[in-house]
């Protein structure tokens, strides 16, 4: 998993820093809050899969 979110993370910012006409600044910002979103998703995540697993395999 947390390999997944490094590479998505690596593909995120090189999508960002792709784009000429925006500022560097703004292209960091908007992948740290892209990062920090997604390690946030993948935390509760894992909490509510380490504390309810078959519950959450039923739902599926």
């Amino acid at each position: 998993m947390l390999a997944g979110l490094l590479f998505t993370s690596l593909v995120l910012i090189f999508l960002v820093f792709d784009n000429p006409e925006r500022d560097w600044r703004s292209s960091v910002l908007s992948a740290g809050v892209v990062w920090g979103v997604l390690a946030t998703f993948f935390t509760e995540c894992k909490k509510k899969w380490s504390s309810q697993p078959i519950t959450i395999l039923m739902a599926q």
